[in-house]
């Protein structure tokens, strides 16, 4: 835990391998204390945040200098319904299942980019990519039976990198949006 306010708490994450000790993954993450029903924010109550302790410095790196983007064609959109399996005892989506959605859309987006006339995009796939860094920014939860559409836009970043934007929304709402995301990955 690295810091908290009065309605989430920022944590830090530190994967290593559990044979060499080497470091795998660094992550952070932002949790905010819903109410159940209203799906708003509360306070976490003071009982919790007491044996919450604190570090004063992320466990996860700044971000890499990369250089200047270029955008690349196109846009890409795919669409399916959340499922009752995929929600908590909440019935919200659970966290994990976005990163899930996430990461099927991308490998969409990839096979339909490989086929493109841009040639800067004739070299990537799915397969050869190692993400680098991933920042997902939740809006709202999606429930079982919600339609969902996830928009997938890459943009080239120096000479060995790909960000990719990701959008999830309410299918036929765009102004729903439920998640924000980027994701960088190295050429493998």
């Amino acid at each position: 835990m690295r810091s908290y306010t009065r309605v989430s708490a920022q944590r830090d994450y530190r994967l290593t391998n559990a044979a060499t000790g080497a470091i795998v993954a660094r992550a952070t993450t932002t949790w905010a204390y819903v109410d159940r029903d209203s799906q708003i924010p509360r306070r976490i109550p003071t009982e919790v945040s007491a044996r919450l302790p604190t570090h004063a410095v992320s466990s996860v790196p700044g971000r890499v200098a990369w250089g200047e983007p270029v955008v690349l064609p196109p846009l890409a959109t795919v669409s399916w319904p959340a499922r009752g399996y995929e929600a908590d005892q909440l019935r919200h989506v659970n966290n994990c299942v976005y990163a899930d959605w996430l990461s099927e859309a991308a490998r969409l987006a990839f096979d339909q980019w490989r086929d493109s006339a841009d040639p800067r995009l004739g070299v990537l796939c799915l397969e050869s990519l190692v993400p680098r860094r991933v920042s997902l920014h939740y809006q709202r939860s999606a429930r079982p039976g919600d339609m969902v559409a996830i928009a997938s836009s890459p943009e080239r970043v120096g000479s060995r990198g790909v960000a990719i934007a990701q959008t999830i929304a309410l299918a036929g709402d765009p102004a729903a949006v439920l998640l924000t995301a980027s994701a960088t990955y190295l050429l493998g």
